[in-house]
């Protein structure tokens, strides 16, 4: 009597697998289906092109005044020339290397939560980012260390909104943690509240 040999198993047909069977089923499964996707397919194809050629292509990228935008596209000459107050708002130009200091720690905060060994990654990772607001305000603030003060009135752009975001965020976990506790708490009173504040 022969051994059994089993027949090992065969690939999936062509037509069931692939990009071609993935557009088949989920954009040309039916005609409505195959009109909506020609339908949005045309449209790509009459207003992408325009809008890159208006927005990059024949944009005026160089200058300081309306007056070098001497292109039909885009203006934005006012990037280069608001490129600071973008990014740093109206914090003193000298003191902007507190802004990016703290970018950078930030980073390497976010890179310890990922990259650092198990066994106390969960405990450096915490304290690191629970000290990072306090290090941060007192940073950006100045009035000690020969660091000279700088108003919170003066603060702003997109570098130190994305700080002060991360550093609510941190401050808010645990209050956030203890709702959520609160939550499943026996006593009514301590349930709602969490509940209302959630």
């Amino acid at each position: 009597m022969k051994e059994f040999q089993p027949i090992p198993a065969r690939p999936a047909p062509e037509k069931t697998v692939g990009l071609v069977a993935w557009m088949r089923e989920n954009l040309f499964s039916s005609i409505p289906n195959s009109v909506v996707t020609l339908a949005l397919i045309a449209f790509l194809v009459y207003y992408i092109p325009p809008i890159v050629d208006w927005a990059f292509l024949s944009a005026n990228w160089s200058g300081t005044t309306e007056d070098a935008c001497v292109k039909e596209g885009a203006c934005w000459v006012f990037i280069n020339a608001w490129s600071y107050q973008f990014f740093y708002g109206t914090y003193p130009i000298e003191e902007v290397w507190r802004i990016n200091l703290m970018i950078v720690l930030l980073l390497i905060v976010i890179g310890m939560s990922f990259k650092l060994p198990k066994h106390y990654r969960m405990k450096a990772s915490i304290a690191a980012w629970l000290a990072l607001p306090i290090i941060g305000m007192a940073v950006l603030y100045g009035g000690w260390g020969g660091l000279e003060v700088v108003s919170t009135d003066l603060w702003g752009g997109f570098t130190l909104n994305v700080f002060m975001a991360a550093a609510s965020i941190i401050v808010a976990f645990p209050f956030s943690f203890l709702w959520a506790l609160g939550r499943r708490s026996q006593m009514p009173f301590i349930r709602s509240v969490s509940v209302i504040f959630i």
